[in-house]
């Protein structure tokens, strides 16, 4: 369904920003072509998670919010997340790993709520050094 979701990714990018008529309908039907259609390529990911990411802000009606909420929260599942992890890595998608130098205290909020899924990079460390002398203020 590969050739399927590639047209009707195209026709919702067109077709999202428009209003009235029976735009909600084909709307509707596109996205749920796209609910299991294979997408071939990394732009084709992130532009449908653009698209969702719009539709939820400005939905047309109740029913497009619906499909595009379910979609969202089944983002992180499809296929194509683990075809291209390397590529849509700090995308900000969800489902995709995030690399970034957050602050003490939104490292440990995130490190409580989500404990299995935030690490250290200590690759990336370049004061390995200084490391035990900050180490008292790493812990509160």
């Amino acid at each position: 369904m590969a050739g399927a979701g590639s047209s009707a990714l195209k026709q919702l990018e067109h077709l999202k920003d428009a209003y009235g008529g029976d735009a909600a309908g084909r709307k509707i039907d596109l996205l749920k072509v796209l609910v299991g259609a294979s997408l071939s390529r990394v732009r084709q990911v992130t532009a449908l998670h653009e698209i969702l990411c719009f539709l939820r802000a400005y939905p047309d009606s109740g029913e497009v919010l619906g499909q595009v909420e379910g979609m969202l929260q089944r983002f992180r599942r499809r296929m194509e997340l683990k075809r291209f992890r390397k590529e849509l890595a700090s995308s900000g998608i969800a489902g995709t790993d995030l690399s970034f130098p957050f602050f003490w205290f939104t490292a440990e909020w995130l490190a409580r709520r989500w404990p299995k899924h935030v690490s250290i990079d200590w690759g990336n460390f370049d004061k390995r050094s200084d490391l035990v002398e900050m180490l008292h203020l790493l812990l509160p």
